[in-house]
């Protein structure tokens, strides 16, 4: 028990790296094609009967995503889903037009998929100083895959 306490103290007072990543990396390949595949059946439905019903099939994807990587802090999404909700909410009440609405959703996706970059980034950095400082090994390059992680194409 009292080693127990020990080790508590030690890190503390930030001598042992508790630094988890936002997302399950070892998930992203098979997320990424998974979003892929939902992205394009939103893409080639024909039954939409407004561009709030083709958002919500997005979002919906966008939010399976975040599932399948296992985001541990949702809020990026939580908010990025409140943003579209407002958009949504704008081409019901008549106050924003269809194209206003598409170029919107596209502009705050692009926003989310970038905020999960820099999360991992930030994370990277946070990782590699946390090596240097205990004398690690040299932090491998920074990943080059996250393919889904740049926001959909078209609509």
């Amino acid at each position: 028990m009292l080693a127990r306490v020990g080790i508590a103290a030690l890190c503390i007072g930030g001598f042992c790296a508790f630094d988890v990543p936002p997302f399950n990396v070892a998930d992203l390949t098979k997320a990424e094609a998974g979003h892929r595949q939902a992205m394009n059946a939103c893409v080639t439905r024909t039954d939409y009967k407004s561009i709030v019903d083709g958002i919500d099939c997005f979002i919906s994807a966008d939010r399976d995503f975040t599932a399948a990587i296992h985001l541990r802090d949702r809020s990026s999404f939580d908010s990025y889903a409140a943003k579209v909700k407002t958009v949504c909410d704008g081409v019901t009440a008549g106050t924003m037009t269809a194209a206003e609405a598409k170029n919107r959703f596209l502009a705050l996706q692009k926003d989310f998929f970038l905020s999960l970059r820099d999360q991992y980034s930030d994370y990277q950095s946070r990782m590699a100083m946390d090596m240097l400082r205990d004398g690690g090994p040299a932090p491998s390059a920074p990943m080059d895959g996250m393919g889904a992680l740049n926001p959909m194409g078209g609509m």
